[in-house]
């Protein structure tokens, strides 16, 4: 998938012209590749990717200040996953999956002069287990399972546990119990004065 934006302003008054735009991307990909080793097992691997940018110049016409903002999101990911059939009311799923995030900012300001680049790197290794069960009548359906997750960047490992339950009360009536826990370690603050554009 792509998305391209882009915003140009051009400004004039009788002893200047300036020029400021906007420009904005997103690429994004995913290959999957399935198989089906038996009738109890099945596999699958998925590789993706996407990338963001986006490149905004602010040339002010009260002054000759000039600001130029980069600010670009690269991820990259890997997941296999194992599906294992036990019987007809337990599947367990098991995985590994990998991501790298990469956020770059950067400002440059020609008046007064300052200059600003930052780049921050996320690699993070999850391991995956849950095992399903549905009732024969169809009645209850439970996954219980969690992943656990090493942030290579801050040393440290995190158990993440999952439940999903929904359970047949009447013919119309059902009861949804889902619960998570999920962690981030990157983030990022893009500072756009408000007069930017």
């Amino acid at each position: 998938i792509t998305i391209r934006n882009n915003l140009s302003i051009d400004q004039k008054k009788s002893t200047a012209e300036k020029s400021s735009s906007l420009a904005q991307e997103n690429f994004g990909g995913n290959m999957r590749w399935k198989t089906t080793w038996n009738e109890k097992n099945s596999s699958q691997i998925d590789l993706s990717g996407s990338h963001y940018n986006l490149d905004a110049t602010n040339e002010s016409i009260q002054n000759n200040q000039i600001f130029d903002q980069r600010n670009a999101v690269l991820n990259f990911g890997f997941q296999i996953r194992n599906t294992h059939q036990l019987s007809d009311n337990y599947i367990i799923r098991t995985g590994y999956q990998f991501d790298e995030i990469s956020v770059t900012n950067r400002d440059k300001i020609n008046t007064p002069i300052f200059s600003r680049l930052i780049r921050e790197v996320s690699n993070t290794h999850i391991g995956v287990a849950e095992i399903q069960h549905q009732s024969t009548n169809s009645n209850t359906f439970l996954k219980l399972g969690g992943r656990l997750n090493y942030f290579e960047k801050y040393n440290t490992t995190i158990f993440e546990p999952r439940l999903q339950l929904n359970q047949s009360i009447t013919k119309s009536l059902r009861l949804e119990v889902l619960a998570e826990q999920k962690s981030q370690t990157l983030s990022q603050i893009i500072d756009l004065q408000r007069d930017f554009l």
